[in-house]
């Protein structure tokens, strides 16, 4: 008041929101990777950057080697920022207890010097073949087929210890631990 006279002032103040963002998030083994993607944003800032093909993008190759949450902050066209979070969870994947003791595959020699005839009752699905190692990391082989539904493998370098062979059938997925001597 001055001099017994009031008066009113209106401000206006416009707010902006930030992105409504969102991510996806999944399970893997060590040594594997998974594609996350994140949307709602125009841009995009992954952090931590470790176990990351990229830190920026919507959609980034992720190879953690322990269960990760990943933070993601998205610029909108307005230039306002918002995040979301993406959780990737690792397991070894070559514990005892993750093996299907299934008795659909047959495997011999078993120990063997890295080469061995795999005997499989049931059609295994499109590139759903592969051996790790005790830590996860793949094992490179070789594969031949036998007219008689046998197949032979290889271990391309062999070293002697434990792998396991995951194949996917129709019934599902078939691990089984083979011994190279």
């Amino acid at each position: 008041t001055n001099s017994g006279c009031t008066g009113t002032q209106s401000v206006s103040i416009s707010t902006t929101p930030a992105p409504a963002m969102s991510a996806n998030s999944s399970t893997l083994c060590v040594g594997f990777s998974v594609t996350l993607t994140a949307n709602g944003a125009n841009t995009y800032t992954w952090s931590p950057g470790t176990g990351l093909s990229a830190t920026n993008g919507a959609s980034v190759v992720a190879n953690p080697t322990v269960t990760t949450t990943y933070t993601i902050i998205g610029t909108g066209s307005n230039n306002c920022d918002g995040s979301t979070t993406s959780l990737v969870s690792v397991s070894t994947c070559a514990g005892i207890s993750s093996i299907n003791q299934n008795n659909l595959l047959n495997i011999y020699p078993n120990p063997s010097n890295g080469t061995f005839i795999l005997q499989i009752p049931e059609k295994i699905q499109e590139n759903a073949m592969f051996i790790r190692d005790l830590l996860g990391r793949s094992v490179t082989f070789d594969l031949l087929l036998s007219a008689s539904g046998e197949m032979t493998i290889a271990i391309r370098n062999p070293s002697k210890g434990v792998v396991f062979l995951t194949v996917t059938l129709n019934s599902g997925p078939i691990t089984k631990r083979i011994i190279i001597e």
